[in-house]
Parts: structure tokens; C-alpha cells; sequence
């Protein structure tokens, strides 16, 4: 399992490509520490293309948009967990792997943010 970024820019949807399985591997762990820093947990930032659900799950959610939001919004998540991290670590994740992962999402956003272009997190299972 790996969590990725997708930016919408004016030329459409780029897969901005970050390895992100350290973060999907920590999902539970990490939205805890977002709620108790006071941010939005990583997976409210969660979306995906309709098109892309499997047909069972398709079925079960007909009403389902795909959301796309602003790169500043998950840049507070981000560097709300790394600011954490950096000075501890946490029982059953990989510390450093994470952060680099959350690095890596963070210069995606950061460039996102300058351009104005909005994002959404997927996973892949």
C-alpha cells in the first residue's frame, strides 16, 4: 500500500511521484497525532477519481465527487507532523522513513502552493 499526490494544474492531473508507502504504513498512527496537534489528519485530504473505484465500492457511494484542495492545507498538516517528529518518535512506525515521505510531500506542496494549483491524496492498495 502507498499513498501518492495528485496536483490539478492548468494542463491537468499529474501523479506527482512520491513514494509515500512509509506514510500509508502509518495512516492510523498519524491522523491520531494530526487530531491531537490540532490539524486535519492526512486522510481528510483523501479523494479520487469516481472512475478509478473499484465496481462494488462504485455501487455502494453513486454520489461520490472527486475533491481537490489547496496545497496550503495539507503544507499545515505536513509540517505540523515533521515539526513533531522531528523530536520524537512513535511506537510502531518507522520515524525516519515517514519523514521522508512527509519531505517529499512537502516540496510537492510547497510548489503547488506557489503555482495556486490544488491536490487530493490517494492510495493504492
Amino acid at each position: 500500500m502507498s499513498a501518492f499526490l495528485i496536483v490539478l494544474n492548468p494542463r491537468g492531473v499529474i501523479n506527482a511521484l512520491v513514494n509515500g508507502k512509509a506514510l500509508a504504513g502509518a495512516e492510523e498512527v498519524l491522523d491520531a497525532l494530526a487530531t491531537q496537534l490540532g490539524v486535519p489528519p492526512l486522510m481528510d485530504f483523501y479523494s479520487t477519481n469516481p472512475d478509478n473505484l473499484p465496481e462494488e465500492v462504485a455501487a455502494l457511494v453513486a454520489t461520490f465527487s472527486e475533491e481537490w484542495f489547496e496545497a496550503g492545507a495539507g503544507l499545515t498538516t505536513i509540517r505540523a507532523l515533521l515539526s513533531y517528529l522531528e523530536n520524537h518518535s512513535l511506537e510502531g512506525i518507522n520515524t525516519g522513513a515517514v519523514m521522508i515521505d512527509l519531505m517529499q510531500f512537502e516540496q510537492v506542496l510547497t510548489k503547488a502552493a506557489a503555482q495556486g494549483v490544488r491536490w487530493h491524496l490517494e492510495v493504492d492498495y
